[in-house]
């Protein structure tokens, strides 16, 4: 089957749990549609199915992303009904977000919803997007950690500021600024994903002063880029939540973070004592 070679060749450097989404998002279209495969049905049917089931709108998303995956890159069919789709639901994400909002706390999705949100801006083109959340999901960075230009020449480099040093198949992504700084120093990580690198290239090209963020509104910039409009405090909570349990992970997320397990166990529910850690 031609979609599901497809599905296979374009997960191949994907996490296994990516890999999984998107071959089980396919595989529940199928037996939704009744069908062997998505070629003949119109956008205007599938996407009637999907929004008439009942799922929350981001499972509705994820079904709508593999369709116009599917749709453009194995029918070369149009996909302009999907990405209207896709907008409109997200508009309801955020306002669902918003009404189950309890005592002033946020409504938290689950972990593999923002790596299922990863996945969907990669495949959207939205680079911006897919550069902001990688690093948050990966190095669990607060706000202004993110607040950074991306350069592919040393005579670029300045020490005063964020930045991603950037070539062919790796990064550096260096931090200069963040809360913590005074007490840890500067921060560089080298990042060789694949698809990160090839956001970075993608986005430079349309973006060729390198600014991650056009303004320095980057509570605002972070928020239109995230999973529900999500701030990085809250991302952060469900990476933590996810992780309760797994001590060397919450260990890398504190020193990524430049924070320390002291201040996880003061301000997080952890299933374990981390006092003596």
């Amino acid at each position: 089957m031609a979609e599901l070679v497809f599905l296979k060749k374009h997960t191949q450097n994907l996490a296994a749990n990516s890999k999984k989404s998107y071959l089980s998002a396919h595989k529940k279209l199928l037996k939704l549609l009744d069908c062997e495969n998505l070629e003949k049905q119109t956008n205007e049917e599938l996407i009637n199915v999907i929004q008439n089931t009942k799922q929350s709108t981001h499972s509705k998303n994820v079904l709508i992303n593999i369709l116009l995956l599917i749709k453009r890159e194995v029918y070369g069919q149009s996909i302009a009904e999907f990405e209207k789709q896709r907008e409109i639901n997200n508009k309801t994400i955020l306002e669902e977000n918003k009404t189950k909002s309890k005592d002033s706390k946020l409504y938290l999705p689950k972990y593999q919803e923002l790596v299922d949100h990863l996945d969907v801006v990669y495949d959207a083109s939205d680079w911006r997007a897919f550069i902001v959340n990688y690093i948050l999901l990966n190095y669990h960075t607060r706000d202004m950690d993110i607040s950074l230009n991306i350069i592919t020449n040393k005579k670029d480099i300045n020490d005063d500021i964020n930045y991603i040093m950037l070539k062919k198949t790796k990064s550096s992504y260096v931090r200069n600024q963040y809360k913590t700084v005074k007490t840890h120093g500067p921060k560089t990580s080298v990042i060789t994903d694949v698809r990160f690198i090839e956001a970075c290239h993608k986005f430079l090209k349309e973006n060729s002063k390198g600014n991650l963020f056009p303004s320095d509104s980057t509570n605002y910039w972070i928020s239109k880029c995230t999973c529900g409009g999500l701030p990085e405090s809250a991302i952060y909570k469900i990476c933590v939540n996810n992780f309760k349990t797994d001590l060397t992970k919450l260990k890398y997320m504190c020193e990524s973070r430049g924070s320390s397990l002291n201040t996880l166990c003061d301000f997080y529910d952890i299933d374990m004592d981390l006092t003596e850690a």
